[in-house]
């Protein structure tokens, strides 16, 4: 059975529920389809620009998980994990994308995905770029996330783009 009409759905769903699962499909999509639980909340108000128009929590964090792992779009498993430089071991839930490749291009026509992917390859060195650049760059970026892209090709895109080709 395909994914692609439960991601649709998540996608138009309005409630808070449906806007945190499709933030969690956008911050796995951007992070090669795998992170740590305890990261998805700090990585989704970065993808979001730090302006969010909900409420998420752990619990709805939770609910969020446990429906799209029903729905087999993600796996979540409990893992030993290191902590820095405390240097103790504590239990936490890796989460992984199951097909990152149909996420990906559902993802493709999304505004909040693509504004995130565009701000990070028009950054330049910290520095907000203006003018015409970010336009070709942001055009570039939708021309390869409708090509079907991967996540180890946009390296190359970037430095590419970066190279000014």
């Amino acid at each position: 059975m395909s994914s692609k009409p439960v991601i649709e759905e998540i996608l138009e769903g309005g409630d808070e529920l449906s806007k945190l699962k499709a933030d969690v499909l956008r911050a796995l999509a951007v992070f090669n389809g795998v992170s740590w639980m305890s990261e998805l909340l700090p990585d989704i108000l970065k993808i979001r620009g730090y302006s969010i128009d909900y409420m998420p929590s752990e619990k709805l964090l939770e609910e969020a998980l446990g429906q799209l792992e029903a729905a087999k779009l993600v796996s979540v498993e409990a893992r030993r994990r290191g902590d820095f430089p405390s240097k103790r071991i504590y239990v936490d839930k890796l989460v992984r994308l199951r097909d990152p490749e149909t996420v990906r291009r559902m993802l493709a026509s999304d505004e909040i995905y693509k504004g995130y992917l565009s701000r990070q390859l028009g950054s330049s060195g910290g520095r907000p770029r203006s003018g015409i650049k970010p336009m070709i760059l942001r055009a570039k970026a939708d021309r390869f996330l409708q090509e079907g892209g991967r996540a180890a090709k946009l390296g190359n895109l970037f430095i590419r783009l970066r190279a000014g080709m």
